[in-house]
């Protein structure tokens, strides 16, 4: 299989599972603190992560163990976007904060362009716009301005863009660090994410509180795990087989389709509009990879 077309795979799987990730975390995670929650979703995506790392393991070692003091950094740096996700996942709803994630595209389209010397054209500058222009129809109001103020003032919408800001500059950490061992890199960032959020249950005293969530929705905690496991893993596997960060990340962000779907679905939520503004942001990604 030419390395290219292994990519794509992986990207086209990622781009399901993150459809699935948001709605399957807010129903994981609803009613419980944001140390719990954090603790089910790293800690059991390790464990699901783990079969995966025993077959690598068995026909490759890694060639240095650089990698995890990449993965440390990234995790300790996550701490801080992942509880702003949490909290949107718990006051927002799904068709509104995974479309808003998308602003992220223009980040992560912005920075690599800054710091890593990436092409600039007015394609991915007119497809990052039209990103931009998905945000007024999230919450409409009777005009462009209102639509925004709306956005402005749900909390869900400012956890979500609090995270995303912080997210697209780890993604710069893990573009560059895709290069060193990408599945144990992947790896040990889920594993160090969960040691520290267990380790933030122990000193707040939520363990019966975490131990509460397991035993209450054990087969969705699973599920969950697995999907939000592999949907960090298919992204760092696809840069290491070559794909650029401002392709994967962009292209990743059309699974937003799938989740307000489901946000409609599993929680009753209202999509008519929010489906016109994921259609112009979709298209504005493929704006920015023709670019």
């Amino acid at each position: 299989m030419q390395v290219a077309t292994a990519a794509w795979l992986f990207l086209a799987l990622r781009v399901i599972l993150l459809g699935l990730e948001r709605p399957l975390g807010k129903k994981t995670v609803s009613g419980y603190s944001t140390q719990v929650g954090g603790f089910i979703f790293f800690g059991v995506a390790a464990l699901t992560l783990l079969p995966t790392l025993a077959v690598y393991s068995f026909f490759h070692r890694p060639e240095s163990w650089t990698f995890l003091a990449y993965a440390l950094l990234t995790s300790s740096l996550f701490m801080t976007p992942f509880v702003f996700y949490m909290k949107a996942l718990q006051h927002g709803e799904v068709s509104v904060i995974t479309p808003l994630y998308s602003l992220g595209t223009l980040l992560v389209f912005f920075l690599p362009i800054l710091f890593q010397n990436e092409a600039f054209t007015w394609m991915k500058l007119g497809g990052a716009l039209l990103i931009f222009a998905g945000v007024f129809f999230l919450m409409p109001g009777v005009n462009p301005l209102d639509s925004l103020r709306n956005v402005a003032t749900d909390r869900g919408a400012q956890f979500i863009i609090l995270n995303t800001i912080l997210i697209a500059a780890i993604r710069l950490i893990d573009n560059y660090s895709a290069d060193f061992e990408p599945v144990f890199y992947a790896i040990s960032c889920a594993t160090f994410n969960g040691i520290f959020f267990m380790v933030a249950v122990l000193v707040s005293g939520k363990w019966r509180e975490a131990v509460a969530l397991y035993r209450e929705r054990t087969k969705l905690v699973w599920v969950n795990g697995a999907v939000n496991g592999y949907a960090y893993f298919t992204l760092l596997v696809t840069l290491g087989l070559g794909l650029d960060m401002s392709v994967a990340e962009p292209v990743g962000n059309t699974s937003m389709l799938l989740a307000v779907v489901l946000g409609h679905f599993m929680f009753g939520e209202r999509i008519h509009a929010r489906l016109l503004a994921c259609v112009l942001m979709i298209l504005g990604v493929f704006l920015l990879i023709q670019g």
